[in-house]
């Protein structure tokens, strides 16, 4: 394993107005062009990916519902869908498949929250897709408990969700790559097409953030803490994690770009890139990427030579550059 950094291209980042613009304090016209602003109605956790032909497609939070909305290149709404229970619903990523059909997964506190085409109808965590015309819930399905923070969709129409869960909350199958968590720990799980459970594992390690700032993920948990934030799977059904651990024993393999946690009192948290086989039994490869003084790694792709590209942000000055 080699630390890439990719040549300079052009990165578009687009966000709701209330999360960009009024922060910020800045106008439509101190913004670069050209741009389009479309009102989604989203007032939190937004996320956005694009497929092929341009358009877009956004996951928020509405009116305490998942809000998913599909946005063609110049700004129009090709369609908008709600759906929710009587709790709280926030779905935090959306991914898209070639078809146009869009998955969301995220967490709810709904009891009531729709069940469809799925026998698991409890838990914190769900994942839910549409139709590619966005008038129907093909399948949605809660996970168990726990936080579902990324999803990625293969050209099968599987589905590949990352986060972080404990054994009590998520159970892992059989032939798992780790079969029980270690506290909160990050998770890979995988939904065939039909929304059933294929296979889940947990990935992470024994960590010391002794209830210090570095407990991140589940709301109230003060042990170990691992968590998968960016998720990919590649032609031949390798998949791809990157996240956050304290962990001094994360899971690294032999010969990888960092194989010792930088800072073994748990102080700050690292980044973490894994790579798991397409059934989830076996770890490819598995490095830290961080300093002692702390790292988070959020977004995750590959390019055509199946090589990672990670981004996320550190608190060092001495991050590892080439």
């Amino acid at each position: 394993m080699k630390l890439l950094f990719p040549a300079p291209s052009l990165l578009i980042v687009l966000s709701a107005w209330a999360e960009l613009v009024s922060p910020l304090g800045m106008s439509a016209s101190t913004l670069p062009s050209p741009h389009i602003f479309v009102p989604l109605g989203m007032q939190s956790n937004v996320d956005l990916v694009a497929d092929s032909a341009g358009n877009f497609y956004a996951a928020g939070t509405s009116k305490s519902h998942v809000l998913v909305a599909k946005v063609d290149p110049n700004g129009k709404i090709l369609y908008s869908k709600s759906f929710g229970g009587s709790g709280v619903d926030r779905p935090l990523a959306i991914a898209v498949d070639a078809r146009g059909s869009s998955y969301i997964v995220g967490v709810t506190t709904s009891l009531d929250f729709p069940i469809v085409n799925a026998s698991q109808t409890t838990g914190t965590m769900f994942c839910a897709k549409l139709s590619p015309d966005g008038s129907t819930i093909v399948y949605s399905i809660l996970l168990g408990t726990g936080e579902a923070d990324a999803v990625a969709v293969d050209s099968g129409g599987s589905a590949y969700v990352t986060g972080i869960a404990s054994s009590s909350g998520l159970a892992s199958t059989p032939g798992a790559f780790q079969p029980t968590s270690h506290g909160p720990d990050a998770y890979v799980l995988k939904l065939g097409p039909d929304g059933k459970v294929v296979f889940t594992t947990f990935l992470g390690g024994n960590g010391a953030c002794n209830a210090g700032p570095s407990c991140f993920g589940l709301a109230g948990s003060i042990g170990d803490s691992d968590e998968g934030r960016a998720i990919a799977v590649d032609p031949a059904g390798n998949i791809y994690v990157a996240g956050v651990t304290n962990a001094a024993d994360f899971p690294v393999t032999p010969g990888a770009f960092e194989t010792k946690f930088p800072n073994p009192s748990g102080a700050s948290p690292n980044g973490f890139i894994s790579k798991l086989s397409p059934d989830g039994s076996t770890l490819l490869y598995s490095t830290y990427l961080g300093t002692a003084s702390g790292e988070y790694l959020n977004t995750l792709m590959l390019n055509s030579s199946g090589e990672a590209l990670v981004a996320g942000n550190t608190y060092s000055t001495s991050f590892p550059t080439t």
